[in-house]
């Protein structure tokens, strides 16, 4: 399973604002340096929730969309996984190459713009899994970040995205789309994830089996 349950805490917003201001911060095992000079610079909650319940094999190879500071990329690499941590933003990727250093892991940071920028041929449609956080916060680039799910994406990819609702008008079409490109799209019971996020209004969106074909209105 790629989730698991603890025991009950008190939630959190959408982002701890306490952590946020730090220049340096700690998420379990890997230390982080923050900037508050970018919107990614600090670490959102949706990427400490993942940090905490998402167990990667370490034979997966894994593609990450959007990593800010790198926090979730250098916790599944330490942990064993192959990862390229991915960001559109050139201050994101300096500031998570400063902490894989800081934390003597070899991350694989790459820039990579939603709906723009391609990897490697030999390296799209071969990931186990591809991960987000909090990436639904822009609507302009929604459509964007559909478009790159689907081309890095193959009929095995488990796609696992943790996301704050904030907007249903805005969020609930991207997952609609993703129905047309993939035949599992399932929302975590917030009852199951660990009690501390249980009333954050974060969700965990598992995506998987990815069709041969497919249609969206957002994107066609």
């Amino acid at each position: 399973a790629l989730f698991k349950a603890k025991a009950h805490q008190k939630a959190r917003l959408g982002v701890d604002f306490t952590e946020a201001s730090k220049a340096v911060t700690s998420v379990g095992e890997v230390r982080v340096e923050q900037s508050v000079a970018f919107v990614g610079g600090a670490i959102w909650d949706c990427s400490r929730l993942l940090c905490d319940v998402l167990r990667v094999p370490a034979t997966w190879r894994v593609l990450e969309l959007g990593c800010g500071t790198g926090v979730l990329g250098i916790a599944c690499r330490l942990r064993g996984a192959s990862v390229i941590s991915t960001d559109g933003s050139e201050e994101a990727l300096a500031l998570a190459r400063r902490n894989a250093r800081q934390n003597n892991c070899d991350l694989d940071l790459r820039r990579l713009r939603w709906g723009i920028d391609h990897l490697d041929d030999d390296e799209e449609k071969t990931f186990d899994l591809i991960v987000g956080s909090d990436c639904l916060y822009d609507d302009d680039a929604i459509p964007a970040l559909l478009k790159t799910i689907v081309a890095m994406a193959n009929p095995a990819t488990v796609v696992v995205l943790a996301y704050k609702r904030r907007l249903d008008d805005r969020e609930a079409p991207f997952f609609d789309d993703l129905t047309n490109y993939f035949e599992s799209v399932a929302f975590t019971d917030p009852n199951d994830l660990p009690d501390k996020w249980q009333t954050s209004g974060i969700y965990l969106c598992r995506i998987a089996k990815k069709k041969i074909t497919g249609r969206t209105s957002r994107t066609s």
